[in-house]
C-alpha cells in the first residue's frame, strides 16, 4: 500500500496526492521483483544525502553511470522543487506581514 505524499505549497494540490496514492504498480511488468529501496526524501538535506550515495555507488562501480546519471537528474529536480516551494512559502509569509 502506498502512502500519500505530503502536500507541499501550491505546487502540489490535495487532489494530486489522492491520484498518486491510488497508483498500484504491483502488476507493472517493469517493476523489479527485488526488494525496493525506499530512501527518505522529505527535505533537501535527505535529497543531498541520497545524491551523495548515488555518486559513491557510481564511483565505486556498484551502479552503472548511465543509471546513476538518471537518478542524479531526478534527485536534482526533487531538490529544486523543495527549494522553490520553500521560497514560495517565505514570499507568502512576507506578503502577509505587509
Amino acid at each position: 500500500m502506498l502512502r500519500k505524499p505530503p502536500v507541499i505549497g501550491t505546487l502540489f494540490q490535495p487532489r494530486d496526492a489522492e491520484m498518486l496514492a491510488s497508483v498500484d504498480d504491483s502488476s507493472d511488468p517493469t517493476t523489479p521483483s527485488e526488494k525496493r529501496v525506499r530512501a527518505p526524501l522529505r527535505n533537501t538535506h535527505e535529497v543531498r544525502t541520497e545524491l551523495c550515495k548515488v555518486y559513491r555507488e557510481m564511483r565505486g562501480g556498484k551502479l552503472p553511470v548511465d543509471h546513476g546519471s538518471k537518478y542524479a537528474h531526478v534527485l536534482q529536480v526533487i531538490a529544486r522543487l523543495f527549494e522553490t516551494t520553500d521560497l514560495a512559502e517565505r514570499i507568502e509569509k512576507l506578503e502577509a506581514k505587509q
